[in-house]
């Protein structure tokens, strides 16, 4: 692959296209958080199961207008109607089972990523294969759109690479050392914030390929706990990492500084040992959403201790039941206020607050 510099390869893309980006603003700016929180008193009911996997689902998207649901996990990615709750098309292309992650843009597109080490961008609208992004040498774990023109891709290898939507090229190379296993991107302080197996959450200043901060979450582990993290997200302000562990627990960090600030465990007493977070997202600014490998999807809320001091352990503020085997996978539309979740069962569950029942009957 030609080599280009970071800076300059973005610079190529048009000059209008700085994304919000001030050159002399310091990029741990960031907006106010809402103290708002009305998601976890809301009582959650399992709304409908989707089914047509022949795998277990591995990975969940919804499209930023919240009409629709994408799913993988064989080597297939399937889109389901939200309105309808049907399947309307199966996205074939990929030749392995492990479709690891997907991510929409605002335009229609779909990314997704395998085992097959290959990224595929998808029309929606057509419902076909548009682009096959190769270049990395392993798998791939981890795809997210940073902005219209640029995707970021992450393998087992610890390559993070960056991709120019127009020319479908790889434009830079980010070492994050050791098996990627999460990427996110920070819309406000357009940072880009990479989880990898040993332990180290990074945030990466995209205009220059530097890393601005790393958070060690081995440095809090038990002593003979697994060293290493399953997965990490951001709330929607940027403000809040969470990470899920090798201990079985979930940390939320101080993104600006890495201080660690919350730390949730899935169960208590003996089971804890059992119960490790596979998936994690956010459905508000406080309200942190996981799935985990005791076949529950678990709410918790963050508000009372947000961005304080460490003040201890806390537990899960609701359980949703609802699957027969691990859930691996799960994401929240703001837009209808759903939750979707995906097991090794082959299902995906579609969860609603209680008073909204009958939009989906």
């Amino acid at each position: 692959m030609k080599k280009i510099n970071l800076f300059l390869g973005l610079s190529l893309l048009g000059t209008n296209q700085t994304w919000g980006m001030d050159p002399s603003s310091n990029l741990f700016d960031r907006p106010k958080a809402s103290t708002k929180n009305q998601l976890i008193s809301q009582k959650w009911v399992l709304a409908k199961i989707l089914k047509g996997h022949e795998g277990a689902i591995l990975s969940l998207a919804f499209d930023p207008k919240g009409k629709i649901l994408a799913s993988g996990g064989d080597n297939t990615v399937r889109l389901w109607d939200i309105h309808r709750l049907a399947e309307i098309a199966i996205l074939r292309g990929h030749t392995e089972d492990c479709i690891k992650s997907l991510a929409f843009d605002s335009r229609e597109q779909l990314a997704s990523c395998s085992y097959d080490k290959t990224v595929r961008l998808w029309d929606i609208a057509t419902t076909q294969e548009k682009a096959v992004l190769v270049g990395h040498e392993n798998e791939v774990t981890a795809v997210t759109f940073c902005a219209e023109s640029i995707l970021a891709s992450g393998d087992s290898d610890g390559i993070i690479r960056l991709w120019d939507m127009r020319t479908k090229e790889s434009i830079s190379i980010l070492s994050a050392i050791e098996n990627v296993h999460s990427i996110a991107w920070d819309k406000h302080r357009t940072v880009l914030a990479s989880g990898v197996r040993n332990g180290i959450i990074c945030f990466w200043d995209i205009r220059t390929g530097k890393p601005l901060l790393k958070i060690d979450t081995q440095s809090y582990m038990p002593p003979k706990s697994e060293k290493w993290l399953h997965t990490m997200t951001l709330n929607p302000s940027g403000s809040i990492v969470t990470s899920s562990t090798g201990d079985h627990a979930v940390t939320s960090w101080d993104s600006t500084n890495g201080k660690r600030l919350e730390r949730f465990y899935v169960d208590r007493g003996d089971e804890l040992l059992t119960h490790q977070v596979a998936s994690m997202a956010f459905g508000s600014e406080h309200v942190l959403i996981t799935g985990s490998r005791d076949k529950a999807v678990h709410l918790w809320d963050i508000r009372d201790n947000y961005l304080k001091p460490f003040s201890g352990e806390r537990y899960y503020e609701q359980t949703l039941h609802g699957h027969k085997g691990w859930v691996n996978t799960v994401a929240f539309d703001a837009n209808r206020k759903l939750i979707a979740s995906g097991s090794t069962d082959k299902t995906i569950c579609l969860w609603q607050p209680k008073d909204q029942e009958s939009n989906h009957e």
